[in-house]
């Protein structure tokens, strides 16, 4: 490769460099200054929040009234009309 044809291919490339260099001096002036930095494009809003998961209900409260989950099976004769109700109202 000759002098010519390396200085042909060098110096846009150095051109390019330091126009890089002098554009990232510049955003690093910008955002060390109090001026705010408007963006190039919109910006869209920030998405509402959503609501936190409610807390777990407990378990007397969703079988009050309805039997027990888990029948007595010790003692026969101890649901209406022997039967297991497993916590629905039959």
């Amino acid at each position: 490769m000759g002098v010519d044809e390396f200085l042909r291919d060098f110096l846009p490339l150095r051109k390019l460099c330091n126009e890089r260099r002098f554009k990232s001096e510049k955003l690093a002036e910008s955002l060390s200054s109090s001026r705010p930095v408007v963006p190039s494009r919109p910006t869209l809003a920030p998405a509402p929040l959503r609501e936190p998961p409610k807390p777990p209900i407990p378990a007397a409260s969703i079988n009050s009234g309805s039997g027990s989950l888990y029948p007595d099976l010790s003692q026969p004769g101890n649901t209406p009309n022997n039967r297991p109700t497993f916590g629905f109202n039959m």
